[in-house]
């Protein structure tokens, strides 16, 4: 019987067997798991409505990217998997606007060339990641996504050691520097060991990585949010949230 969704077009097929599970859904956990990505953009947006456009970019194209994951797990599909892809790049970029704007004193002109520079190169990068094919397509992919994220992670870095005094920030700091690097191991154990780890107890390490790189990620924008808005972090119901009433 043909897969439910057609013949794997995507560049990549993740370590997870394909339907499993479900016949109608190719990765059933990576699939599943994506949807942790789509609640902690989600839970930006709800829980900091006030926050610069900047933010509320970042957030929206987070829950996007949940969006596009969900898409590409379930179908393995080319199409789906730069509704994934995509919207990590856009999202990268705007982190690294963030962290570059809070790390050094630009003026209004050079925050919009900043802007437009970066805004250039993710459409370059887009246009790379979709108009490419097999590993070609995942290299490229990879190389811009990684550098970006990783330029971001260090000027979040940077906030959070002139945040060092603020308790409250130095543990969520810590929580989200830890989730994300253990979100990182999952996924290149997933992606290396993978022939090692086939069979009834595969761990879903890929499906960790969308859990652990979203606790990490909502936990360091709040650190830059935090930071922007002049406050600290208030909780709800055990989340962590930025409140502006809560002056640091």
């Amino acid at each position: 019987m043909p897969p439910f969704w057609g013949d794997i077009t995507s560049s990549v097929d993740w370590c997870e067997p394909n339907y499993i599970v479900s016949p109608y859904i190719a990765e059933f956990y990576n699939t599943v798991s994506s949807l942790a990505i789509v609640i902690v953009g989600l839970l930006g947006i709800l829980f900091h409505p006030w926050a610069d456009s900047a933010f509320q970019i970042s957030f929206l194209t987070t829950s996007m990217v949940g969006i596009g994951s969900t898409l590409f797990h379930m179908t393995l599909l080319k199409e789906h998997q730069a509704m994934d892809e995509v919207p990590m790049l856009w999202a990268a970029m705007t982190y690294v606007y963030i962290g570059i704007t809070q790390n050094y004193q630009l003026s209004v002109l050079s925050k919009r060339l900043l802007g437009g520079s970066l805004m250039l190169h993710a459409i370059v990068t887009t246009l790379l990641v979709t108009l490419t094919n097999g590993s070609m397509q995942f290299k490229l992919f990879h190389i811009s996504f990684a550098s970006a994220e990783i330029y971001g992670l260090i000027q979040v870095g940077f906030v959070l050691y002139r945040k060092r005094a603020q308790p409250n920030l130095l543990s969520l700091g810590i929580l989200g520097f830890s989730s994300y690097l253990m979100g990182v191991m999952c996924w290149f154990t997933d992606f290396s060991l993978c022939e090692q780890m086939t069979g009834p107890w595969n761990p879903q390490l890929h499906g960790w990585w969308h859990v652990l790189v979203s606790l990490g990620l909502y936990c360091l924008t709040l650190i830059l949010l935090a930071n922007e808005s002049g406050t600290s972090v208030a909780y709800r119901y055990g989340i962590p949230r930025i409140h502006l009433k809560t002056k640091l």
